[in-house]
């Protein structure tokens, strides 16, 4: 199959020809549509985690993905072969990634079928940043009531963060030029703040004088 991956930590990406992976017991082999792209992955693949995991080369790049269940293997049961799924697929350990035209992921792990209208390109760029957003919107542990900014909304993860963050009831204030603004309201964003416009913390204490009760901080 092809893959894009590496030779060794700090190379360049190539196109190669490997090996397409087969499902073990309890995992899925998927053909992957799309993946999606997350500043982990180059650093993974400059070497961010050559201290704690022994990663094999060469490694196939990327996490995210999207795509159609191609076969499974011994006891899985959750998902079947032709169904549209989406999560974090890739196994550095095993050096497997998402830019490859294959990609195995356990039936337990991050992978869930494709909510019915979302199309691949979609569903790749969710994974890893609305996990990274529901992880810190659980960790500040926001509530109904609260106010909250969000600094960097206008990320992946930002954006994540301000729809978590109003669906759990806070009143959300968003990091956003003009341009920015009416898409931050349509994801749930209470207010918008310019933070190109002059001090950030100024701004928001000039409209909330008591201060808030929480910073998710994308930045």
């Amino acid at each position: 199959m092809r893959a894009i991956a590496v030779s060794e930590y700090g190379a360049t990406p190539a196109l190669m020809n490997l090996p397409r992976p087969e499902p073990g017991p309890g995992e899925i082999l998927v053909r992957v549509i799309a993946a999606g792209l997350n500043p982990l992955d180059w650093k993974i693949a400059e070497g961010m985690l050559k201290d704690s995991v022994d990663v094999p080369f060469p490694l196939i790049l990327g996490r995210d993905g999207a795509g159609v269940v191609e076969e499974a293997g011994e006891g899985v049961t959750r998902l079947r072969h032709g169904e549209q799924v989406y999560g974090a697929f890739g196994m550095v350990e095993r050096g497997l990634g998402s830019y490859a035209e294959y990609v195995l992921v356990r039936e337990d792990g991050p992978v869930a079928r494709m909510p019915q209208g979302m199309i691949y390109t979609q569903a790749a760029a969710v994974p890893t940043a609305s996990a990274t957003a529901l992880a810190m919107v659980d960790q500040a542990r926001i509530d109904t009531g609260q106010t909250v900014l969000v600094v960097g909304a206008t990320g992946g993860v930002g954006q994540g963060a301000v729809q978590l963050a109003s669906r759990a009831g806070a009143k959300v204030i968003a990091t956003a030029r003009d341009d920015m603004a009416g898409t931050m309201r349509r994801l749930g964003a209470d207010e918008t703040v310019d933070h190109s416009a002059g001090d950030l913390n100024q701004q928001v204490l000039a409209v909330h004088s008591d201060g808030i009760d929480a910073i998710l901080d994308m930045a």
